[in-house]
């Protein structure tokens, strides 16, 4: 609803640089990111498990300790650098509202530290869903009252820094009753030599993959549309991909982003048993197929009713560009499945050497955006993605000695999807209105509940796995 507002309210150009500041805090974010969140999902959950709270602590403490340290770092390059960022990117803004975003910059480092590594960690991660939830109202309200006022880019940055503030002082109060003190002492436990040299392997080893993985990221393309083309090609690019990203959002292993790498932790430091990895991998890709590509053949239907009706027919020039997306998204969107196996197995050098992809992404930005633009972007960003499945994929293949994927799910939910866009583009004659629009789009989901209640993509084992671990009854599937 947010982005509906502001592409309502702000011309291409405004969107693309609010879009642009959006796009700085992952690059930089990565750039000096360390591995530390990835430290905290991986580690504390062992702890956990062998119950060395002092670890916790210390561990907790020393990861705020090197990212205060860092963002301050990253301050002083910034402000250092600021005429020549704000003249390379073709920005509009001022000095004030730089150091308003960099202050946002700051909160929303700490935040993601503290906030959604940690309480993941702790298998709290509905906290976080919680406080973004809250967030993302209060954002809505804020900046509705902003626009509809016609205030500027600056006062959308003021009230993102607030909100940013409240969010922060929420996790803040979490965290303080994650630490365990005892006669008014944070208990802090040594970390042994195997641990000391296991958690510094790990998290540099996550530290460089984030820098070369971040080349493939959307927030590049953003940077490197603003600076061959302009704002405005940035505006209908993120437009584009956000309706990409409105998909992936809603799929399971984004909604339970980190939940499920903290289950696979603690499976396997119990049992420490290849099959059962195996098993929970599988899982965890039917219910992403599952949910996501009925979704992106909803939205391949209807996507232009979407853009007019929702959104602005300024945007409807996008619209090859999202069936580009969605054509890539069917294979990059189960990237994200990988990462609970990598993490637990401690496999994490797999994000290093996938690292080559998005050096592939970065020179294929350069050639192809002077040339073909928004679509050269989309391009590398989706064949780089494509080809990271596929390294994955073959690494695996080779650690579980046999099939582990399953095919067989995925093809039931193609057959799905086709049947969905025969029915979409016969309904889509009758869209004149949001509310034939919505109707449209509840038929195509329900077409879809009594297909897959034929087909049963779960196993009764496998309803069992997720009634237990997410207290979750899958009823019907």
């Amino acid at each position: 609803l947010t982005s509906v507002i502001l592409l309502r309210n702000l011309q291409v150009e405004e969107f693309g640089e609010y879009s642009f500041y959006v796009s700085f805090i992952v690059v930089f974010g990565a750039l000096f990111n360390f591995g530390l969140e990835a430290v905290i999902q991986r580690y504390v959950p062992e702890f956990l498990v062998k119950k060395n709270f002092g670890k916790i602590n210390r561990l907790i403490i020393i990861s705020l300790i090197i990212r205060v340290f860092l963002i301050i770092f990253s301050w002083i390059f910034l402000i250092i650098n600021f005429d020549y960022i704000k003249s390379i990117f073709k920005l509009s803004i001022s000095t004030a509202s730089f150091l308003i975003f960099l202050t946002i910059l700051f909160f929303n480092r700490i935040k993601n530290l503290i906030g959604l590594a940690l309480l993941t960690a702790f298998f709290e991660a509905y906290k976080e869903r919680v406080n973004f939830i809250f967030f993302q109202i209060l954002r809505l309200i804020l900046f509705s009252y902003i626009l509809i006022n016609g205030y500027s880019l600056k006062e959308l940055l003021i009230a993102w820094l607030l909100l940013e503030l409240l969010s922060l002082v929420h996790f803040i109060l979490l965290l303080s009753k994650k630490i365990l003190i005892k006669k008014k002492k944070i208990v802090l436990e040594t970390f042994t030599n195997n641990e000391n040299n296991r958690i510094l392997k790990y998290g540099k080893t996550n530290a460089l993959a984030l820098v070369f993985f971040i080349f493939a990221d959307i927030a590049v393309d953003n940077l490197m549309l603003g600076y061959f083309l302009n704002q405005e090609a940035v505006g209908f690019y993120t437009f584009a991909i956000s309706l990409l990203l409105i998909i992936i959002k809603m799929s399971p292993t984004s909604i339970l982003k980190g939940t499920f790498g903290v289950i696979f932790t603690k499976l396997y430091t119990k049992k420490k048993s290849l099959e059962v990895m195996k098993l929970y991998y599988c899982l965890i890709t039917k219910l992403n197929l599952f949910v996501t590509l009925p979704l992106l053949a909803i939205l391949a239907t209807n996507l232009e009713n979407i853009i007019s009706i929702i959104y602005s027919e300024n945007y409807l020039t996008t619209v090859p560009l999202v069936y580009l997306g969605i054509f890539f998204m069917v294979i990059s969107s189960n990237n994200s499945t990988f990462s609970p196996l990598i993490n637990a197995l401690e496999k994490n050098k797999l994000f290093l050497y996938a690292g080559i992809f998005s050096i592939y992404n970065l020179v294929g930005n350069f050639i192809l955006i002077p040339v073909y633009g928004t679509y050269g972007a989309l391009f590398a960003t989706g064949t780089a993605g494509s080809f990271i499945f596929i390294f994955y994929y073959f690494h695996f293949k080779k650690i579980f000695k046999k099939k582990f994927f399953p095919w067989k799910c995925l093809f039931n939910i193609m057959i799905s999807c086709f049947l969905i866009l025969v029915l979409g583009n016969y309904l889509n004659e009758f869209v004149n209105s949001i509310y034939s629009l919505i109707i449209v789009i509840v038929s195509q989901v329900i077409f879809y509940y009594f297909f897959i209640k034929y087909f049963k993509f779960f196993t009764l084992k496998e309803k069992k796995i997720i009634k237990k671990e997410l207290g979750i009854k899958f009823f019907k599937f």
